[in-house]
């Protein structure tokens, strides 16, 4: 059987928390020259042609969905999943996202690792990369935006 662990932020601390994230996701690629792990993504858009398409959401639980019902992989396949479908209407392509967390002190460490599995797993499924975010502090509910970057063709 599977032990059921909680190991809460503040024994690692944001920064501890912020590397456990961080690891899953390349900070240099195609078209990012600096990606996640500061606060802000540098991206190199020169060779690309287009229109640049920018689009953002935000969920709430308590409203947009319910931790108690909703594993934290599944939230995170679908938030990115949400915010890559405007791209998407768009006739669009999407190529970066940038997400911000505001946690409880409910949420574990292994809550934001599953969480951002299903991240990755989207990522990976929409040919995506995560190239920053914020992290920050809520008293009872937690919030989660993402910022998508596309582009469509003129």
């Amino acid at each position: 059987m599977k032990e059921n662990r909680f190991t809460p932020i503040e024994k690692i601390g944001r920064s501890g928390l912020l590397e456990r994230i961080t690891s899953r996701f390349n900070r240099h690629d195609e078209g990012l020259v600096y990606g996640i792990g500061d606060d802000a993504a540098v991206l190199d858009h020169q060779k690309k042609e287009g229109h640049l398409l920018l689009s953002s959401e935000i969920y709430n639980e308590g409203v947009d969905f319910d931790l108690v019902y909703t594993p934290p992989e599944h939230l995170g396949y679908k938030v990115v999943s949400m915010a890559v479908s405007d791209i998407l209407a768009m006739n669009g392509t999407p190529e970066f996202i940038m997400m911000n967390l505001a946690l409880t002190n409910k949420i574990s460490v292994e809550m934001i690792e599953s969480f951002y599995l299903g991240v990755e797993k989207a990522c990976n499924d929409y040919n995506l990369k995560l190239v920053g975010g914020d992290l920050g502090a809520a008293q009872s509910a937690v919030s989660i935006s993402v910022s998508v970057h596309g582009r469509a063709e003129k």
